[in-house]
């Protein structure tokens, strides 16, 4: 379970690559292709080294307005589909 407490890391092994102010991640053993919007290259700069998730949440609530429940949210679904899909690290 994806919680506040959980540390989170991009696998080294993912390659990605900024387009305009997006992200397209490539996982190189599955070949397939993802890409982030701006908010999402942001998470995904942050986890370029291991990172608590309510740490990563500060940081965004600093730079972006909104609900603090909503923003929440959205980034542990975010972090809950780049880990099913194999991308990041959590523990």
């Amino acid at each position: 379970m994806i919680d506040r407490s959980s540390v989170v890391a991009c696998r080294p092994d993912v390659l990605s690559t900024l387009v305009g102010d997006e992200v397209v991640l490539l996982d190189v053993d599955s070949g397939k292709y993802f890409g982030l919007d701006s908010v999402g290259a942001d998470v995904w700069r942050a986890l370029a080294s291991p990172t608590k998730i309510e740490d990563l949440l500060a940081g965004l609530m600093r730079d972006y307005e909104g609900d603090a429940a909503v923003i929440e949210k959205d980034v542990v679904d975010l972090i809950g589909r780049l880990a099913a899909s194999g991308l990041v690290r959590v523990s």
